[in-house]
């Protein structure tokens, strides 16, 4: 058998009495590219989404609330849907931002980067 691997591939007959040794890495190979094909498409989509969004550009409304005129702009360059409030909002509108997810950034005038 040994003489008949080294015929067909060149081995030496001592590689080919050991045998294939493959790595502990290789025996995984399989496994892993499910995971890696999931994020390929994940990030295929969200690359199609910022580049929808890119497109469209940066589009603002104005909306009445009661608190006031809040603008709703969504910012393509910045990939972020922002509100911009005239002044800072009370207690309750904070709270209410807070608790469903808004990150509580805020500028204190616009243009003044603080």
């Amino acid at each position: 058998m040994i003489e008949a691997i080294v015929a067909r591939t060149g081995l030496s007959a001592e590689v080919a009495a050991r045998g294939v040794v493959l790595a502990d890495w290789q025996w995984k190979r399989g496994f892993e590219t499910a995971g890696n094909r999931a994020e390929i498409r994940r990030l295929q989509g969200r690359l199609k989404s910022l580049t929808r969004m890119h497109n469209r550009g940066t589009q603002s409304q104005e909306v009445l609330t009661q608190a006031a005129a809040v603008e709703f702009k969504e910012n393509a360059n910045m990939a972020r849907i922002q509100m911009i409030f005239p002044g800072k909002p009370d207690e309750a509108t904070r709270r209410a931002l807070k608790a469903n997810g808004s990150a509580g950034r805020r500028r204190k005038t616009r243009g003044s980067g603080t």
